[in-house]
């Protein structure tokens, strides 16, 4: 498993460059499972916008028991 951190605005700045981003993320077997805002940039950076992310990915191709029933 492993997390990211990702600006949002990236979102609005460049779709197409963010969507191709993640679908190689999704090609390389990393899927997302969790998402949450990033709050304490907001905390620490007065005035600035919920514009962070934080993703946490599981490897789908790995062989381990939370993508693989038959995991011994």
């Amino acid at each position: 498993m492993s997390q990211r951190c990702v600006r949002s605005s990236l979102l609005r700045e460049n779709f197409e460059y963010y969507l191709r981003w993640w679908e190689e993320l999704e090609a390389a077997g990393l899927r997302s499972f969790w998402t949450e805002p990033n709050l304490v940039y907001i905390n620490i950076v007065r005035g600035a916008r919920p514009e962070l992310a934080e993703y946490s990915f599981i490897n789908i191709h790995g062989n381990h028991a939370l993508v693989n029933e038959t995991f011994n």
